[in-house]
């Protein structure tokens, strides 16, 4: 009796921590799905309403890490509740980027049809060194090339280095982070810069720049566009003001150009950097009326920026945290590859090549 009692002592000194491990397991679990939840509803509703709510979209795909851990960690517990409650965000996670894992559009599909190569990039307005750049772009050999943040010593630099292979260009550098510019080997034409809330009241200058550019016998618009960039001046008591605003200014920058190019009946790119996830307002404005390239044949998350590890007010963060460069298409186009550029070693955010294939009218 005695060894029995000892081991019915034993065992119930075991359980107890195991139940209270799982009670606490299955309300982490459950707190956690309600947060989710909570968080797509607000998402769907309020789009970036608040700084708060903005900062979160933008960061979304690492709102699903705690998944890692809590999943199996339910499935240790085996209670029902804290099952089911892990689900529900995985199914989220699933449904937001679920079809970025799955298998796109094989390239053998487009036989020998003629393409479209269009690249983005983002130079960095630090950035001096030509040659890196030229490496790059020679390296990926794009049809069409578009690029932020182009000062006028880059310009110049990159107009002798391509202008053998892309004799055509329009380019309108600046000394700051605004300067645009766009090479082709197909001849274009200069359509001017589109209407610019950003720049109408004073916060920004050539937020989309806009060519046609004669591609088999048609005139495809291309826009080359770069959103207002985010303030993070957090030194300032009213960043999280100005930051909130930010994303108020591009959704007014996305609408404006929606409206515009709506009026255009042919075929359309749109690239660049967008400074908006796939997951803020001003994407799903966007989606409405183009298609964005990654998500029809790209891989992966696709994330663009930050380049290369750095270090943010003193603290380090790993690279490619976000993605903010895409390339958009209109219904014209079939998108039959898109991947994430190699690094040129200088620039903090990484290009985007699509491969783009016109449909017959």
């Amino acid at each position: 009796m005695h060894v029995v009692a000892h081991l019915s002592g034993a065992l119930q000194r075991r359980v107890v921590p195991m139940r209270r491990f799982a009670r606490s397991v299955t309300a982490l679990a459950v707190a956690y799905a309600v947060g989710i939840i909570a968080w797509q509803m607000l998402r769907l509703v309020a789009g970036d309403r608040w700084w708060w709510l903005a900062l979160g979209n933008a960061f979304s795909p690492y709102l699903f890490l705690p998944l890692v851990a809590l999943l199996p960690l339910a499935v240790l517990t085996r209670r029902r509740t804290a099952i089911v409650a892990t689900i529900g965000p995985l199914v989220v996670f699933l449904v937001l980027y679920g079809g970025l894992f799955l298998p796109k559009i094989s390239r053998a599909e487009a036989d020998d049809a003629a393409t479209l190569r269009v690249m983005t990039l983002n130079l960095l307005v630090l950035n001096g060194d030509g040659s890196a750049v030229e490496q790059r772009i020679r390296a990926e050999s794009p049809d069409v090339i578009c690029l932020q943040e182009l000062t006028p010593r880059m310009a110049g630099d990159l107009e002798q280095r391509l202008g053998d292979e892309y004799p055509y260009f329009s380019l309108v550098p600046e000394g700051d982070t605004s300067g645009v510019g766009l090479f082709s080997r197909y001849p274009l034409r200069d359509e001017g810069e589109l209407p610019d809330p950003a720049a109408e009241a004073g916060r920004w200058r050539h937020g989309a720049q806009a060519v046609t550019v004669d591609y088999q016998g048609r005139s495809v618009l291309v826009l080359n566009i770069h959103a207002l960039p985010h303030y993070l001046e957090f030194g300032d008591p009213r960043w999280p003001e100005r930051f909130e605003l930010g994303f108020h200014v591009r959704e007014q920058q996305i609408q404006a150009w929606m409206d515009w190019i709506e009026q255009y009946n042919g075929p359309v790119v749109a690239a660049g950097d967008l400074n908006f996830t796939d997951q803020n307002r001003a994407y799903r404005l966007m989606a409405e009326q183009l298609n964005d390239a990654h998500r029809q044949a790209g891989c992966g998350l696709g994330h663009t920026w930050n380049a290369s590890s750095r270090r943010f007010m003193g603290v380090p963060f790993p690279s490619r945290l976000l993605r903010l460069d895409y390339v958009w298409y209109s219904d014209h186009w079939k998108a039959l590859d898109v991947h994430v550029g190699a690094w040129d070693g200088q620039s903090d955010h990484l290009s985007v090549v699509a491969e783009l294939l016109l449909e017959s009218d």
